[in-house]
């Protein structure tokens, strides 16, 4: 690595936004809600929480909390921050050095996040969000200098794009259910009547679409055999995973979705929302506005998930799109909260909470990674082979805050010796080429309490 000059320095200490570490910090923690099941129960049930048996007792208050606090909200801020990062990284260059050298450095940041990705996600964990997230920033890159309004109209209409896709999607299902003769042919089935060729071929056809909804039993052993095993019978299990998530799940979901909200982000950013620019009432907005459609909508598309049964056809027509729906208020009405707290001295980069979730933040990569390592360390057979021995409320109500407050404990006392992460040190050095400087200077330590 050669030596680059000093204005195209990865940002100091100094230069970060308090408010946007801090607000990192927090959806990182909301995110292993959710990615806790997908790290230590079957795959299907990160969507079907049925899919390996009923959903009752504690089991079904992880669900619900999960799905009301957590479901899709946590990374939709992640995503807008993702955006907003273009943005911080943009000024703070152009401002050093003329606007020269920015789509340099930034190709280069994207390009090493997509490697990243896809070791990550082949290698460790196929729930990486990474690979996505640098696909949508090789396209989101040319936008960056339209206006907030404008940002805000095309992420918006982006945004909504996964609404049709599952819709239609979810409709055709439904009709093959309804007028295929699928109902008919599965109502026959649990009668035991004898049933036609041309039903056994419905049922088959039926069965296959279905699978990875509801799965059978031999599968659902295969894959606790598959992540209890060695690392390479892990490999082998989510190389089937990744291939969806990345050639179906990217395109039809991550695409619109993540790339969207990355573009309200940079809106956002230009408009000081998350630099706590803005005013308690348009933050108190954001959190009234947010919850009255998020919560009932969210609370609507749970009601419609148990009381169908979570079957996959309704799910993916109709409660799916009511959640996706309003996970976005719920993240608009997070943000709010996040930001009264700031600006009102509750949550604030000086203060024992503030400044754990400001370190693990500025930490951000790192600890997703952390998190990857922790979780498949526990549970798959190359470390102690917890995988399916655990029940969903275990995970979420024990396993998520003794990570979190690891995590929020060993951050803040990393960042008192080092500037940044180790994995952002080692993504920046080879963003810049050459090494950054790791030592902190002691002066720039802030002062807790």
């Amino acid at each position: 690595m050669s030596q680059e000059p000093v204005a195209l320095a990865s940002v100091a200490p100094t230069e970060r936004t308090a408010s946007v570490d801090i607000l990192r910090g927090i959806a990182l923690c909301g995110i292993l809600f959710m990615n806790i099941v997908a790290f230590g129960r079957y795959t299907a049930e990160y969507m079907n929480p049925a899919a390996a048996g009923p959903v009752e007792g504690a089991n079904f208050a992880a669900w619900v909390f999960t799905s009301l606090f957590a479901d899709m909200k946590f990374i939709s801020i992640f995503s807008m921050l993702f955006g907003a990062g273009l943005v911080l990284l943009g000024d703070r260059i152009t401002t050093k050095t003329g606007a020269t050298g920015f789509a340099g450095i930034y190709y280069r940041r994207v390009l090493w996040l997509l490697l990243f990705g896809l070791l990550h996600a082949w290698l460790f964990w196929y729930g990486d969000i990474l690979f996505a997230y640098a696909i949508c920033g090789l396209i989101i890159y040319p936008m960056r200098n339209l206006s907030p309004r404008v940002l805000l109209i095309v992420g918006a209409a982006v945004v909504t794009v996964p609404i049709f896709i599952f819709g239609g999607l979810g409709g055709l299902m439904i009709m093959w259910y309804e007028s295929g003769g699928v109902r008919e042919a599965l109502e026959a089935q649990t009668r035991g009547d004898v049933l036609s060729p041309s039903q056994l071929s419905t049922i088959s056809q039926w069965n296959q679409s279905t699978e990875a909804w509801a799965p059978s039993t031999a599968i659902l052993a295969g894959e606790k055999a598959a992540y209890t095993g060695t690392w390479l019978d892990a490999l082998k299990e989510r190389a089937g995973h990744n291939v969806f998530m990345q050639l179906f799940m990217l395109p039809l979901w991550a695409l619109w979705r993540c790339g969207g909200l990355m573009l309200v982000g940079m809106a956002f950013m230009k408009m000081g929302v998350f630099s706590a620019a803005r005013t308690n009432r348009f933050y108190g907005m954001c959190v009234v506005l947010g919850l009255a459609a998020g919560v009932p909508l969210t609370i609507l598309a749970m009601w419609d998930s148990y009381q169908d049964g979570f079957t996959y056809a309704r799910t993916l027509a109709i409660s799916f799109n009511l959640s996706y729906i309003g996970s976005l208020g719920m993240a608009m009405a997070y943000l709010g909260i996040a930001m009264l707290l700031y600006r009102t001295k509750v949550l604030c980069e000086t203060g024992v909470l503030g400044h754990s979730f400001a370190a693990m933040g500025r930490m951000a990569f790192t600890n997703y990674l952390m998190q990857t390592l922790i979780c498949t360390t526990i549970f798959y057979g190359y470390g102690l082979g917890y995988f399916a021995a655990w029940e969903r409320w275990q995970l979420v109500f024990i396993m998520v805050p003794i990570v979190l407050l690891l995590q929020l404990a060993y951050s803040p006392l990393w960042l008192r010796a080092f500037r940044m992460g180790p994995a952002e040190w080692l993504w920046r050095s080879l963003t810049y080429w050459h090494l950054q400087p790791m030592q902190r200077d002691v002066a720039s330590i802030p002062k807790i309490g």
